[in-house]
């Protein structure tokens, strides 16, 4: 999987490991270092909300138009 800075600003479909699917653009990145954590996040414009999803989660990433 490329690094999720790469996906910035692009429309993407994510499957997490639990089987959600997230679609949106991603305009947002936390490092987890900078949140004590030991991975990053990525967040995607829902519309009315940006979800959240953590790098440990996500299954498959897909660039969508």
């Amino acid at each position: 999987m490329d690094p999720l800075t790469s996906y910035m600003h692009k429309r993407l479909r994510i499957l997490t490991k639990q089987g959600e699917m997230f679609e949106g653009e991603a305009i947002t990145y936390d490092v987890g270092i900078m949140e004590d954590r030991d991975y990053d996040s990525i967040g995607l414009d829902q519309g009315t909300h940006i979800a959240m999803i953590d790098e440990p989660d996500i299954k498959s990433i897909e660039v969508i138009d």
